[in-house]
């Protein structure tokens, strides 16, 4: 029995090893576009923007990888309709333009779980982990000369999928899509901050 799983093993991690993908320090960068969900686009339907990132992680084995995970995400959202603005605070709002600009900075641990393709350099993955996101909003009141900017420290965790390529033993490329639930907070009621992220980067492998 233990001669059967030994060789189960080996068959599952042998195309990992032929890629040299164990036991490497790998570093990221990515850049790509982050478009919100759920509550924050029903106040501000345009808002959507940049997405940029940097990871540094070690395979711990031909299939985990864990690492340490730092992203930036710009949005810039418009509302004119007085209605949606009051499903952020519950009051009443004159009808007038707001601009929002969001910016979520996060540092995420983010476990790695990849699945080989024999004899292919190509790896699809899954991900997940949790993190401190530093949330900071900016909303003006164009036409009224107004503005108002908050700043909220939140936990959150994220999750998501991918693609790994690597054609060369140093060198990869990784097209990942990954989505943050950020447990946020504001002066009225609770809103949960919900993030799409799509971006793509290159990876050195040490």
């Amino acid at each position: 029995m233990k001669k059967y799983a030994v060789a189960v093993i080996l068959l599952l991690l042998g195309p990992v090893y032929s890629y040299n993908f164990m036991n490497k320090f790998l570093f990221q960068g990515s850049a790509g576009i982050a478009i919100p969900i759920g509550d924050m686009p029903d106040m501000f339907p345009e808002d959507r923007g940049l997405a940029l990132g940097g990871e540094n992680a070690f395979n711990l084995s031909g299939y985990f990888s864990f690492g340490l995970t730092r992203n930036l995400l710009t949005m810039l959202g418009i509302s004119s309709a007085s209605h949606k603005i009051n499903k952020a605070g519950n009051q009443t709002v004159d009808p007038h333009v707001q601009k929002v600009n969001d910016k979520i900075f996060a540092i995420k641990g983010a476990v790695r779980y990849y699945f080989p393709l024999p004899d292919r350099p190509l790896m699809p993955y899954v991900q997940g982990g949790g993190g401190l996101y530093i949330v900071s909003t900016e909303v003006k009141n164009v036409g009224q000369g107004t503005k108002a900017k908050a700043t909220h420290n939140s936990i959150g965790i994220h999750g998501g999928a991918g693609f790994y390529i690597q054609p060369r033993k140093t060198f990869g490329i990784d097209l990942n899509l990954s989505f943050d639930f950020i447990f946020t907070t504001t002066d009225y009621n609770d809103i949960n901050t919900k993030v799409f992220t799509i971006s793509i980067g290159p990876v050195f492998v040490f």
